[in-house]
C-alpha cells in the first residue's frame, strides 16, 4: 500500500469520475422528467 500502482490509481479515479458524472446525469434527467410531469 506504500507504493500504489499509478496506472491503477488513474483508472480508479477515471472510473469514479465517470460513475459520478453518470449519476449526476441520471439525477438531472429524473428532475427534468419530474418537473415536466408536474408542469
Amino acid at each position: 500500500m506504500n507504493c500504489p500502482d499509478p496506472i491503477f490509481s488513474a483508472a480508479q479515479v477515471t472510473i469514479i469520475t465517470t460513475a459520478l458524472t453518470a449519476a449526476a446525469v441520471a439525477v438531472s434527467g429524473l428532475v427534468i422528467a419530474f418537473v415536466a410531469k408536474t408542469l
